[in-house]
């Protein structure tokens, strides 16, 4: 038989229909009766108690209250966004989804700095339990840190989050994964770490990545740093940092009372950062730096830089700087050890020396005090001085090479001659009649002195000396020998490779000073559209092509190569105790230039035997 389905009432123990039956009411004088009660029939007669022994209760009562009510405000008013917090935290972990960094690419589309999944293993203060530190110890040996070491570092952390972590082996993660429920204050994370294929060969100017520090943390940006940020510490990895780094996205993860996630409540994706791309040849880029190594390493030298560049955009095709550093060590676990090895090495890896260290420039300043002597009217291309060999000023002999060298002398000659031979006695000549304060101007003039303006950190002014910053920093009068020195690149005058370079290239580009750019296609910025007239060009241009054939300083190298070239040599004394600085600086081909090379080996003696022979071979692998 059908059973009939329960109704409300039923479900409750009785039914609606039924309830006068089973429910007795009032019956109707009970309740008038209760309606006409007098209350004051029900009040108890009491002895009268006087108000002052209530006293001490009221006070009492009122100090109670008083405390009562201050505690509460304390504890929802003042400490009560400290508590919320500290309780959301109990519940909700939040977990940043690091957003990836642009990749860097050279101007063929080649990769130069890319990201690869990585691993850090992190955790937060406020997580951490009463016997954290046993079990940090414990935890140690599965991270390849020492028990000690990793307490003292989670002590020693001013922040709430603290990076354990981020060069760990697969097998290694796997053994955190299977007692994450053990250790269950750490926090695995993936996040895009830094690989940099061409390592050496372009690391001073790529620069590298590290982890946010305090500093980064505090600075007020649009998009705030979180700690296991990756942010560009040098190099190009410094300068286009605004352009590189993404916008971090995030989970909120339900975690229960014992610390065990529960899964994801709420999630953003993360936006990589721009890619950019580079004006160098990657491929260049590597060439110069495996000549500059290997002419290092069988010619001397205790460090060397090679500039290469488009002399009418200004595009740099190659930067090196050697010796160099692998980056890719810093986006790995790099020990203390290693770090200072690296920062102790006499070599000076980490430092770019295209930008951030200035030399005296030899005579490759002979192109500098050829211009300012045409551009005066002190000489023109048919003024000739005599070569005497050597000359006296107060006491002091100057030589020229070819006298000290082979007790000769040129004769006389005119300016293009006496580049094409870097007679040092045409130029200490013109030099004293120059003055300082001409040829300062005029080292100005071509960028000497003052930033070129690449995109890079580190850039240094170099030095271009006058009878003011003398007496300042020497506390001296400026001498004529002073000038005479001057006159040969010689003395204070420091300039960096980077500022030869774009001085170089603008005679090679119709006598435009360009700023120098990293960029690839980037718009030529024109620092000055005449920095030397068309005939004082011609005259100078021509002087350092005949350098390279009859009897020029590096004719044994040029006369007979197929492209024309123009260059200058210079070897510049650092001390009587060490070998000159080999200069060697030119463009090529001679009548539409596509290319200008700065090379310089410290202390590597003479320009035409180092430099000039490495820029030969950058000719031939650009041109060919």
């Amino acid at each position: 038989m059908k059973r009939k389905a329960p109704d409300f009432g039923e479900i409750f123990g009785e039914s609606i229909e039924g309830f006068d039956k089973n429910k007795k009411l009032p019956h109707e004088g009970a309740i008038k009766n209760s309606q006409s009660w007098d209350h004051s029939s029900f009040v108890e007669e009491k002895e009268s108690i006087s108000s002052w022994r209530l006293v001490p209760v009221y006070v009492i009562l009122a100090i109670f209250l008083i405390l009562l009510f201050g505690r509460a405000f304390k504890l929802q008013v003042i400490d009560g966004e400290t508590f919320m917090n500290k309780s959301q935290g109990n519940h909700v972990l939040i977990v940043a989804n690091y957003a990836p960094r642009g990749v860097i690419y050279d101007r063929n589309g080649k990769v130069l700095a890319r990201n690869k999944p990585g691993y850090r293993v992190s955790l937060r203060k406020v997580d951490l339990p009463k016997d954290w530190e046993k079990q940090a110890r414990e935890v140690a040996p599965l991270i390849s840190e020492k028990p000690n070491d990793l307490v003292d570092k989670i002590k020693k952390t001013k922040t709430d989050s603290v990076t354990l972590e981020t060069d760990l082996t697969n097998d290694q993660i796997i053994s955190l994964k299977t007692q994450e429920d053990k250790y269950n204050w750490l926090s695995i994370e993936i996040y895009p770490k830094r690989e940099y294929p061409y390592g050496e060969s372009i690391a001073p100017l790529l620069g590298y990545t590290g982890e946010a520090s305090e500093g980064d943390l505090k600075k007020k940006e649009a998009v705030p740093y979180v700690v296991g940020d990756q942010v560009g510490r040098t190099g190009a990895e410094d300068s286009f940092e605004h352009l590189l780094r993404g916008a971090n996205g995030y989970q909120l993860i339900k975690v229960d009372s014992q610390g065990k996630k529960q899964g994801v409540i709420f999630e953003t994706q993360p936006v990589s950062g721009n890619d950019i791309t580079l004006s160098i040849d990657a491929d260049l880029q590597k060439y110069v730096y495996d000549q500059m190594t290997q002419t290092l390493n069988t010619k001397g030298g205790e460090g060397g830089s090679a500039v290469v560049e488009d002399p009418k955009t200004g595009e740099i095709l190659a930067m090196v700087s050697a010796p160099s550093f692998d980056n890719n060590l810093f986006s790995n676990k790099l020990s203390q050890a290693s770090y200072d090895e690296i920062i102790n090495n006499p070599g000076h890896p980490l430092l770019n020396r295209a930008i951030s260290t200035a030399y005296p420039p030899g005579s490759t300043f002979k192109m500098i005090i050829g211009t300012a002597g045409l551009e005066t009217g002190l000489i023109t291309k048919d003024t000739k001085i005599t070569d005497t060999g050597f000359i006296e000023v107060g006491g002091t002999t100057f030589n020229n090479w070819l006298w000290l060298d082979h007790h000769q002398t040129d004769g006389d000659i005119d300016v293009i001659r006496a580049l094409a031979r870097s007679n040092d006695i045409f130029f200490y000549r013109l030099g004293e009649n120059l003055g300082v304060d001409r040829i300062s101007s005029y080292a100005n003039k071509f960028g000497f002195g003052q930033p070129t303006g690449v995109e890079l950190p580190g850039e240094i002014n170099g030095l271009v000396p006058t009878k003011e910053w003398k007496i300042k920093n020497f506390g001296e009068t400026w001498y004529q020998g002073d000038t005479i020195n001057y006159g040969i690149g010689q003395g204070y005058l420091s300039v960096t490779p980077m500022q030869l370079a774009v001085a170089t290239a603008s005679f090679a580009n119709g006598g435009k000073l360009v700023q120098p750019t990293i960029v690839h296609k980037n718009k030529p910025k024109i620092l000055n559209d005449k920095v030397i007239s068309p005939e004082s060009l011609s005259t100078i241009a021509e002087g350092l092509y005949q350098d390279t054939v009859g009897d020029g300083n590096v004719s044994y190298l040029f006369k007979n190569y197929k492209i024309k070239s123009a260059g200058k040599t210079g070897s510049a004394q650092v001390g009587a105790d060490f070998k000159p600085d080999a200069w060697y600086t030119a463009f090529a081909p001679f009548d539409d230039p596509k290319l200008s090379v700065t090379v310089l080996v410290e202390q590597g003696g003479h320009g035409a035997d180092l430099s000039a022979p490495l820029t030969r071979n950058i000719f031939n692998w650009y041109f060919h």
